[in-house]
């Protein structure tokens, strides 16, 4: 989901939301207008170390352990909005505008996420 956003050749009409994703981005593996897995790789090594972070070898997915989960939702409490809107626009940047049957599953895949995104933590 992160690559793709990264490489998402879509620009926002929204400055500050523009420069809040991408400073985002850019610290998860974005360089330049290309991806950086190693970077990226780094990043999910540090906080798998801190057991933060899990990788799902079965579906090829992270998960964020609950308790972190939970305690971001509890400390982003003043800025709740803003960090809703960063992390849905890096899921819209992630989407193509393809329809092919990969696109649909992939969709499918994140709709979860998306719909507890603004469920939860978020609300």
């Amino acid at each position: 989901m992160f690559e793709k956003a990264a490489l998402s050749q879509l620009q926002l009409g929204d400055s500050e939301l523009q420069d809040e994703v991408t400073h985002l981005l850019n610290q998860l593996g974005k360089c330049d207008s290309g991806w950086s897995s190693w970077t990226f790789q780094k990043v999910i090594m540090r906080l798998g170390s801190h057991s933060l972070i899990e990788y799902d070898h079965q579906n090829c997915t992270y998960s964020i352990h609950p308790l972190v989960h939970h305690w971001g939702g509890t400390t982003v409490e003043h800025n709740r909005h803003d960090m809703q809107r960063v992390v849905l626009t890096i899921i819209a940047l992630s989407f193509t505008l393809e329809l092919t049957d990969e696109d649909h599953k992939y969709r499918r895949k994140l709709w979860k996420h998306t719909t507890n995104i603004r469920k939860t933590v978020f609300v």
